[in-house]
């Protein structure tokens, strides 16, 4: 068995690792958009270079690999929340906007902004077949993410009496709506 050759792991924990942590961290809170091959050998590299950019002084400081294999992987992390922060943040959009870079809405579909909200709300399922569905979509509805089989679970299912007025459905666990069934959705306050 051949030893890997130092060059060579050092090359990996600087473009590789710190790419895949910060991509990891950013997936967790972010909606950025699935890539494949070499597209995403770039995207991974980017990353790396701004981890390597703001913190590769730092590791010229550090004795042995493991030291500094443990300081990319703290450095990483730091800059994969931020990431997460600068991604989301309202201000660095209005920034862009004003000197003409328009940046893109974090959510990139409405499905996700809807339903990626923490607070639990009231919703209308109206499907195509003119049914409509009413329930409560909380910490235990779900609501896929996966574009190419969209679904909603909500958890409580309501009914609404002649004043218009919900009321929960007794003996309920939920109901499992396709997305290819739904025509509209009404969040109520």
């Amino acid at each position: 068995m051949d030893v890997i050759d130092t060059g060579v792991l050092i090359t990996l924990t600087w473009f590789l690792i710190p790419g895949v942590i910060i991509d990891y961290l950013a997936r967790q809170t972010t909606t950025i958009k699935q890539c494949d091959g070499t597209l995403r050998l770039i995207y991974l590299s980017g990353f790396s270079l701004l981890n390597y950019a703001l913190f590769g002084w730092l590791v010229d400081f550090m004795p042995w690999f493991w030291l500094k294999l443990a300081v990319v992987i703290i450095t990483s992390s730091l800059v994969g929340v931020g990431v997460c922060h600068v991604h989301g943040s309202l201000l660095i959009r209005k920034l862009l906007d004003k000197v003409g870079l328009h940046a893109r809405h974090p959510m990139s579909t409405a499905w996700e902004f809807v339903f990626n909200r923490k607070e639990q709300s009231f919703i209308c399922v109206h499907l195509k077949s003119g049914e409509i569905y009413r329930g409560v979509f909380g910490s235990s509805s779900i609501a896929s993410d996966n574009y190419d089989h969209l679904d909603l679970y909500l958890e409580k299912i309501c009914k609404c009496d002649d004043n218009g007025d919900w009321y929960y459905v007794e003996n309920s666990k939920g109901v499992y709506i396709p997305y290819d069934e739904i025509q509209a959705l009404e969040i109520v306050e």
